[in-house]
């Protein structure tokens, strides 16, 4: 199994612009994964964005 989810947030009072992406390889359902995630727009709630930039990298597998 291949996908990818984005999810695009923004908030227009505040110059708040978030974007998350997420890409899974499941490679022994669904047990096995390979997972990468992206995220722009790290900041506390209600607060404007720095705009930082987050990489995740997770593999997961069951023996």
């Amino acid at each position: 199994d291949l996908y990818l989810k984005v999810f695009f947030q923004t908030n227009s009072a505040i110059d708040r612009e978030n974007v998350q992406a997420v890409f899974v390889y499941r490679y022994r359902p669904p047990f096995g994964t390979v997972q990468l995630a992206y995220q722009r727009g790290t900041a506390g709630f209600g607060e404007r964005s720095e705009q930082g930039n987050t990489l995740f990298f997770k593999v997961t597998t069951v023996f």
